[in-house]
């Protein structure tokens, strides 16, 4: 893949991929949670949303598609030869840092729509902007965070021990600071 991904592209290769790996398309919606008539909108649209990709890919365990999401999602040619970029936990986990820098990117503006109220259309935009990150980071973080403890092993009784001992050392510091 030597170019970046454009949505129509991935809706055929998600289509070609669900005939190949499921006896009909309502087995797949199925599969996924979605009803028939979310997959015809996206047929129809020539557009998958992103939030769901990843999850899409995982589900049809399709290299090549894998590839093609971590490509559209990153917004950067990736090699399908690299090994790695079909692992779509490593995919959504690189999109959230790529998430963190479209934060940064929106936060002046949204603060200053914020603070200035204005209510232009411009101001607008950049609202409905955030909410939509807002809505994608929730899902992507503790998706990110479940994979994560799942490559390292790290269980639910580690990670709040973890808590506790980073609570408890905030709380020496601010002692500390009196």
């Amino acid at each position: 893949m030597s170019e970046i991904i454009k949505p129509f592209e991935i809706v055929d290769q998600f289509f070609k991929t669900i005939k190949s790996n499921f006896d009909t398309q309502s087995d797949f919606a199925k599969n996924l949670g979605i009803t028939k008539s979310a997959l015809s909108n996206w047929k129809k649209e020539g557009e998958i949303p992103k939030y769901i990709q990843p999850e899409i890919a995982k589900r049809l365990n399709s290299p090549e598609f894998s590839a093609m999401v971590a490509n559209y999602l990153l917004g950067v040619p990736t090699a399908s030869s690299d090994k790695d970029l079909f692992n779509t936990d490593l995919a959504q986990v690189v999109h959230l840092f790529n998430e963190e820098k479209r934060k940064e990117q929106i936060k002046q503006p949204f603060m200053e729509a914020l603070v200035h109220k204005t209510k232009k259309p411009k101001d607008k935009e950049i609202a409905m902007e955030a909410i939509l990150m807002f809505q994608e980071e929730a899902g992507l973080e503790t998706q990110a965070a479940a994979l994560t403890m799942e490559e390292f092993g790290i269980t639910e009784k580690e990670l709040k021990r973890c808590k506790e001992r980073k609570t408890v050392n905030a709380v020496l510091r601010m002692d500390f600071m009196r």
